[in-house]
């Protein structure tokens, strides 16, 4: 994490003695205030869809920061803090899926990204759903997203721990929603949540 008093999202210095109040969170008070958003309640197929941000370039930019050159302190614009406990408040006692990433992929960054963006939200987690292929799904045409249940795969001991639990999809971006699907679809789940960070809203719809 950055040491000095300079925002890491708009570069401007802030008072250092708001600098040592927010040192785990190097960003000014203006950036902070401008990533704030109320949580957007929504659908998608009949379920309940909870997503925080609408997708724009500055965000998709904040979420590859963290994601792509491992940048973890952007959790807390994509997630503002107060908004963090107000979904901790929500779903601490449900269990949270997270669509995966691939193996390589969290080799080489080094960690796991959708548990450090969702962290401190709930306190179950469990990992069912692994990638068969190395792919991103953005680079996918709408015709080829039909197959995206082909290319993932379940843990069926793990999936059978679901029995009866609150369970929470999860995942960073949402545009057309055929990773969520594919997800629920193999894990059998007829009772669930969904929730995301950056919803492409103009994709809202879309069927394959």
């Amino acid at each position: 994490m950055p040491m000095d008093d300079r925002c890491v999202q708009c570069g401007k210095f802030y008072p250092s003695v708001l600098g040592l109040f927010v040192r785990s969170v190097p960003f000014c008070k203006h950036c902070l205030q401008k990533a704030y958003e109320e949580i957007h309640v929504s659908e998608y197929k009949g379920y309940p869809l909870y997503y925080l941000h609408t997708y724009n370039e500055e965000n998709m930019g904040q979420l590859i920061s963290l994601k792509g050159n491992g940048e973890k302190w952007y959790k807390d614009l994509l997630i503002h803090p107060k908004i963090r406990q107000a979904l901790h408040k929500r779903f601490k006692d449900h269990t949270f899926v997270y669509m995966p990433s691939h193996r390589e992929d969290d080799e080489e960054r080094g960690f796991k990204h959708l548990p450090v963006l969702f962290e401190n939200i709930t306190r179950n987690e469990v990992y069912p759903l692994y990638k068969k292929v190395r792919y991103k799904q953005s680079k996918y045409t709408k015709q080829d997203r039909v197959h995206v249940r082909e290319r993932l795969g379940v843990d069926e001991e793990l999936k059978n721990t679901l029995r009866n639990k609150k369970v929470v999809l999860v995942d960073d971006v949402m545009s057309s929603g055929a990773t969520l699907e594919a997800a629920r679809e193999l894990l059998e789940l007829v009772d669930v949540e969904l929730l995301v960070c950056l919803y492409n809203e103009e994709k809202r719809g879309v069927e394959l």
